[in-house]
């Protein structure tokens, strides 16, 4: 949608013939014609001539406060970790200060993931790009951070073929939001728990139950989750939810999978990839 012109003023504008502007793409730089001087080859006129136009380049800035997600309090000393989508620099990472507030500058044209993270806490992250922003910005981005539970955790969706360890596929459509959850949450360790109903004898559940464990772990792992971060453990008919259920109901409810946080400090050792040329 086309604009209104507007007289952008001296020393763009002047009272002179000014015509031929333009602009690059990030409007800092560009050129216009005019006859607002005199020409030395031509002493009795004006004629026009080619001025070039330079901007200051555009200052972009990104702050907010990290907050605990329940009280709206502010966490300080939370980690903050910035990634360039773009890879032209290195990841890298600082602190908040004792109010839970942060700033960094940003560049023209770039595009960033940030992520908040602290001990007992989940993980929080967005993103922020200046792609084609043409006017200096200041952005904001608050985090809210979660309080980790250390009790069992429920992975509603997560089914299998009758009798067998299988997963079905609408299952893993459920786990890939959880492998995008470990991979904001890059420093979790997780136990995979998986539980039966009451039925059957403890020595065939606790089989199927870790056949089954085993196999979401081995679903995270093809999908780049490191086999460190995870433990795959079957409870068998152990821990029901519902004991002695008498219903379908409660059997359902006792068959599930779930998992559990054991760590918060694993450190990924980062793979440099050889550049090609």
């Amino acid at each position: 949608m086309l604009g209104y012109p507007e007289n952008m003023g001296h020393p763009i504008n002047s009272a002179k013939n000014d015509k031929y502007f333009v602009l690059n793409e990030l409007q800092t730089n560009g050129f216009l014609s005019s006859n607002r001087g005199e020409c030395a080859e031509c002493p009795d006129t004006y004629c026009n001539q080619i001025y070039t136009i330079t901007k200051e380049e555009n200052q972009f800035l990104l702050s907010g406060f990290v907050y605990d997600a329940l009280t709206d309090e502010e966490i300080p000393n939370a980690k903050i970790t910035v990634k360039d989508v773009l890879g032209e620099f290195e990841d890298y990472t600082f602190e908040t200060d004792e109010t839970g507030y942060y700033e960094i500058p940003l560049n023209p044209e770039m595009h960033i993931f940030i992520k908040a993270q602290k001990i007992e806490y989940f993980a929080d992250a967005n993103a922020q790009s200046t792609i084609g922003i043409v006017e200096s910005e200041d952005y904001t981005i608050d985090f809210f951070l979660a309080k980790i539970p250390y009790e069992e955790i429920a992975i509603p969706g997560i089914f299998y073929d009758y009798d067998k360890a299988t997963l079905r596929s609408e299952s893993m459509i459920v786990l890939d939001s959880l492998i995008d959850f470990l991979k904001i949450n890059n420093n979790l360790v997780i136990e995979i728990s998986s539980h039966t109903d009451e039925n059957g004898s403890h020595v065939y559940n606790n089989k199927l139950s870790q056949e089954r464990a085993q196999s979401v772990v081995d679903y995270l792992i093809a999908k780049e989750i490191p086999m460190e971060r995870l433990i795959a453990k079957g409870y068998g008919k152990t821990i029901p939810i519902i004991k002695n259920s008498t219903n379908e109901e409660g059997d359902q409810r006792n068959r599930r999978t779930s998992f559990r946080i054991l760590g918060e400090d694993f450190e990924e050792v980062t793979k440099i990839q050889p550049k090609h040329r």
